[in-house]
C-alpha cells in the first residue's frame, strides 16, 4: 500500500463518524464511483439501499475493505468523485483545499439534531425557503426534488426531515445560509427554535388547543368567510398557504394545520380575525370568552336529519329569504357571494349551501334564521326544523321577597339568572343542566332561546305529541319543579328558593294550529306538481284571479308576473307553491276550478290519486 493510501486510509478510520454524517451519497457522487477501479461493482449494490445513512456506511466500508488491494488508486478515485460532486468540506477532510469549507461544526449539527421534532412541528420547507436555498447554493436542484418528492402525500413533517438530513451534510456556512432564508420567508419563529432570537412559535398550549378542538372547529370555523382573506392581510400566511387551503378538501383541517407551524401571534391573529367575520362563536370554542355559542348538536341534528326534504322546500329565491338572512347578521358579505354565485345555479344546490352554512353558525344566528323563515311566509319550513314554538315565561320566588329591593342588584340578579339558564341553548358540560335537556329531549321537547323579560323560554314542540307531554309537565307543575332543582341551588345564597315556569293556554292552541295546518307537502303531492310542470304549460293560464285565490303576495307573486313567457310563468308557480305546506296543494286544486281551469285541476287530482303510473297518464292525459 503506498504512503499515500495509507494516509488517506489513515484519516477515513480515525474520522469515520464524521465522514458518516457529512458525505452525501449523491447520484451524482455513486455515478462518478462507477468509473473508479474495484469500488465500480458496489456501486449498485450501495445506491438501492433505502436510507442515505446506511449508503454512507456501505461506502465507507467497502473503501476499507478494498484499501489493500494491489495497484488501486480507490481513495483517490473516491476523493476526485468528492471534488466533482463538489462536497470539497468533505474533500478538506483529507486535503485542506479551502480553509473555508468545512464540515458542519458540532455545534450546528447537534442543534439541528436536538431541535428536530420542534422544527418538525414548525418548519415549513415549500414557499421559497428551498428556493431560497437552492439560489445561494447551499442545495442542489436535485435535493430540492428529493425534498419535495419526500413525501408522496406532500406530508410537511417528512419535508422537514429530509430537509435536516441533507442540510447535515453540507457545509458549515450553510447553517447560517439556511437562517437568513428563514428570516427572509417569514420564519423567524424557526430562527427561534435554533438560535434563541425571533419570534417564539406557536406555545404548547394553543397548539394543543387547535388540535383537541380540530373536530369542534371542524363544525363551526369557516375560513372562507373572510378568515383567509384576513390572515393573508395580516400576512399570518402566505399565498402559497391560502392557496393550499382553499385548494384543500378539508379547509379548516388544513388551515389549522398551517397554523399550528406559525409563530404564536398567528393564534391571536386567528381569534381576531374570526371576531371580525361575525364568528365570535368560534372564538368562544377556543378561548371560553365571549357571550356568543355555536348553534346547538340538537339543531344541527334536526338540520341533517330534515335536510333532504328542506332541499327541495326552502324558497331562496321568491321570498326574500337571503336579503332576509343578510339584514338580520346571519348571512356575512362573503355568504352571500357564494350562495348566489351564480344565478343560473339549481335551486338545490343554493339550499345546500344555505343549509351548509347555517350549520356551522352561533346559535343566536340560527334563531335569526328561523326568523327570517317565518317573515318570509316559511313557517313550514321553520316547524319542519324545529316543530312549533311555545313561548313560556319564568318567575322567581326567594326567601325574602323584597331583598332585591335594589334596581341595580335586581337587575344583575336577573341578568346572572338569565345567562345560567340560557345555558340549556348550549353544549353545557353542566350534569344538572345536561339531565334536564336530556329530559326534556326525550320527549321532542328543545329549548330553542332564552331573553330577558321576566326570563323569557321558547320552547319547540317537534309534534303533537311532544305539544301534550309539555303541557302534562306545565299542568302538573313537574317543569316549575325540574327548573327549580336545576337552577336553584346556584343562587341559593341570594335567596333563591323556587322557579315556576307558566305557559298560556293560547301558547299551546297556537302551537297545535301550527302543527296541523303546516305540515310539509307530501312526497305524492310534491312529485305530482314537478311531474306535470310540462302538461300544465299548455293548460295553465296565470292570471290575477289565480295568484289572489292561491294567496300569492309580495315578492312571489312579482316573481310570476316578472316571469318571461307564460310558460316561465306557469313554471315559476309550480315551483312557488311546490314549496308551500301540504295545504298550498287543495287550495292550487281549488283556485282552479274557481278560474274555470278544471281540466287542470282534475288531472292534477288524478296524477295525485293513482300515482306516476306511465300507462295511465298517457291514457288519461
Amino acid at each position: 500500500m503506498s504512503t499515500k493510501n495509507r494516509h488517506f486510509i489513515e484519516i477515513l478510520q480515525k474520522k469515520y463518524k464524521l465522514l458518516l454524517r457529512c458525505v452525501d451519497p449523491s447520484d451524482e457522487l455513486l455515478g462518478d464511483l462507477r468509473s473508479v477501479d474495484l469500488i465500480c461493482d458496489h456501486v449498485t449494490e450501495i445506491q438501492v439501499m433505502e436510507t442515505d445513512a446506511e449508503k454512507v456506511d456501505a461506502l465507507l466500508r467497502t473503501l476499507l475493505k478494498l484499501s489493500d488491494r494491489p495497484n488501486g488508486n480507490i481513495m483517490g478515485g473516491f476523493v476526485a468523485a468528492l471534488k466533482a460532486d463538489r462536497q470539497v468540506h468533505v474533500v478538506n477532510i483529507f486535503q485542506n483545499l479551502s480553509n473555508k469549507s468545512t464540515t458542519m461544526s458540532d455545534e450546528h449539527y447537534n442543534v439541528l439534531c436536538d431541535k428536530t421534532e420542534e422544527l418538525r412541528q414548525v418548519l415549513e420547507p415549500r414557499d421559497g425557503l428551498l428556493d431560497r436555498m437552492v439560489r445561494d447554493g447551499v442545495f442542489t436542484r436535485v435535493d430540492r426534488r428529493k425534498i419535495i418528492a419526500s413525501s408522496k402525500k406532500r406530508d410537511v413533517d417528512e419535508m422537514v426531515q429530509k430537509t435536516i438530513d441533507i442540510l447535515q451534510r453540507k457545509p458549515d456556512d450553510a447553517f447560517e445560509t439556511f437562517i437568513t432564508s428563514l428570516n427572509e420567508t417569514g420564519q423567524d419563529h424557526v430562527v427561534r427554535v435554533l438560535t434563541g432570537t425571533g419570534r417564539p412559535p406557536m406555545s404548547p398550549e394553543h397548539r394543543q388547543l387547535l388540535l383537541t378542538k380540530t373536530e369542534e372547529l371542524r363544525k363551526y370555523l369557516d375560513p372562507l368567510n373572510g378568515v383567509l382573506d384576513k390572515l393573508v392581510s395580516a400576512q399570518v400566511i402566505s399565498e402559497h398557504d391560502d392557496k393550499r387551503i382553499r385548494g384543500a378538501s378539508d379547509c379548516t383541517r388544513k388551515l389549522l394545520a398551517t397554523l399550528r407551524r406559525k409563530s404564536d401571534d398567528a393564534f391571536h391573529a386567528l381569534i381576531k380575525a374570526l371576531n371580525e367575520t361575525q364568528q365570535e362563536h368560534v372564538t368562544y370554542i377556543l378561548t371560553g370568552e365571549g357571550s356568543s355559542r355555536p348553534v346547538s348538536e340538537e339543531f344541527r341534528r334536526r338540520l341533517a336529519e330534515t335536510r333532504s326534504k328542506l332541499i327541495n322546500t326552502i324558497d331562496s329565491h321568491c321570498t326574500g329569504l337571503i336579503s332576509a338572512l343578510i339584514t338580520k347578521g346571519v348571512f356575512t358579505d362573503d355568504d352571500h357571494k357564494r350562495v348566489v354565485k351564480q344565478k343560473a345555479e339549481p335551486e338545490i344546490s343554493r339550499n345546500e349551501r344555505i343549509l351548509d352554512l347555517i350549520a356551522c353558525k352561533s346559535q343566536e344566528s340560527f334563531v335569526n334564521f328561523i326568523a327570517a323563515l317565518i317573515e318570509t311566509g316559511q313557517q313550514h319550513v321553520s316547524v319542519a326544523i324545529i316543530g312549533a314554538k311555545v313561548l313560556a315565561k319564568t318567575i322567581e320566588h326567594c326567601e325574602h321577597e323584597n331583598q332585591n329591593h335594589d334596581a341595580q342588584i335586581a337587575h344583575n340578579f336577573d341578568t346572572e339568572l338569565l345567562q345560567y339558564i340560557r345555558r340549556l341553548v348550549e353544549d353545557s358540560d353542566k350534569h344538572t343542566i345536561n339531565k334536564l335537556k336530556h329530559y326534556l329531549s326525550e320527549k321532542g321537547i328543545t329549548v330553542l332561546d332564552v331573553t330577558e323579560g321576566c326570563v323569557e323560554i321558547t320552547f319547540t314542540c317537534k309534534d303533537s305529541s311532544s305539544l301534550a307531554e309539555l303541557q302534562k309537565l306545565i299542568t302538573s307543575g313537574k317543569l316549575s319543579s325540574l327548573f327549580s332543582e336545576t337552577f336553584c341551588a346556584r343562587f341559593a345564597d341570594r335567596g333563591l328558593t323556587s322557579l315556576t315556569v307558566s305557559i298560556a293556554d293560547t301558547e299551546f292552541d297556537r302551537c297545535s294550529n301550527a302543527l296541523r295546518d303546516l305540515k310539509l307537502m307530501t312526497s305524492e303531492h310534491h312529485q305530482t306538481l314537478k311531474s306535470s310542470a310540462e302538461w300544465l304549460l299548455d293548460e295553465l293560464t296565470v292570471s290575477d284571479d289565480l295568484l289572489d285565490k292561491l294567496s300569492l303576495f309580495g315578492e312571489r307573486r312579482q316573481a310570476i308576473k316578472r316571469a318571461a313567457t307564460r310558460e316561465d310563468q306557469v313554471k315559476t308557480l309550480i315551483n312557488v307553491v311546490s314549496r308551500q305546506p301540504d295545504s298550498a296543494f287543495a287550495r292550487l286544486l281549488n283556485a282552479l276550478d274557481d278560474t274555470q281551469q278544471s281540466s287542470a285541476a282534475d288531472k292534477l287530482r288524478q296524477r295525485s290519486v293513482f300515482g306516476m303510473n306511465d300507462a295511465y297518464l298517457r291514457k288519461f292525459c
